[in-house]
C-alpha cells in the first residue's frame, strides 16, 4: 500500500504533462510592430485559409516587445495547446482600449490601430507555417 502511495506521488510531481489532445502544431511566433514600434497588447487572430487542417485557427497576444508566440484552443476551448497546425492563414490584428472609467455601451472598447488590420475581410495580412521547430512571422504595420 505504501508503494502505492509513493508512486502516486512521483507521477504528480515529476511535471511531467501529457500532450494536450488535437491536431498537431509547430511552434509559430513573430513581432508585431506600427511603424517600426513594437505593439504590446495587441491580439492577434489566425484564420486557416483551408479547412481541413484541423482547427478554426490560432490566437495570440503581444507582451511588451510586441512579441507573440501562437496557440489553439483544443479539448472544447477547455485548454490550449502551443503553435498551429502546418499551413496558411489569414491574420487579423488589433489593440482594444477603452476610455476612462469602465466599459460600457456608450463608451465600448475601440481598436487603436489601422481598421485595415483588424477584419478579416479586410486584413492582407498572411502567415504560412510549416512543419518545422520555428516558424517566424513579423507583422510590420503601417498608417
Amino acid at each position: 500500500m505504501l508503494r502505492l502511495g509513493v508512486i502516486a506521488l512521483a507521477g504528480t510531481t515529476c511535471g511531467c504533462a501529457p500532450e494536450p489532445a488535437g491536431p498537431e502544431t509547430f511552434p509559430a511566433s513573430g513581432i508585431v510592430t506600427l511603424e517600426g514600434a513594437p505593439v504590446a497588447d495587441a491580439e492577434l487572430t489566425f484564420y486557416p485559409v483551408s479547412k481541413d487542417n484541423g482547427t478554426g485557427g490560432g490566437h495570440a497576444r503581444t507582451g511588451e516587445d510586441g512579441a507573440y508566440e501562437v496557440s489553439i484552443y483544443v479539448d472544447g476551448g477547455r485548454a490550449t495547446k502551443p503553435g498551429l497546425p502546418a499551413g496558411k492563414y489569414s491574420v487579423v490584428i488589433s489593440k482594444l482600449e477603452t476610455a476612462a472609467g469602465p466599459p460600457s455601451l456608450y463608451k465600448p472598447p475601440r481598436n487603436v490601430l489601422p481598421a485595415k488590420y483588424g477584419a478579416a475581410n479586410s486584413s492582407k495580412l498572411k502567415a504560412t507555417v510549416e512543419s518545422k521547430d520555428e516558424n517566424r512571422n513579423d507583422f510590420r504595420l503601417v498608417k
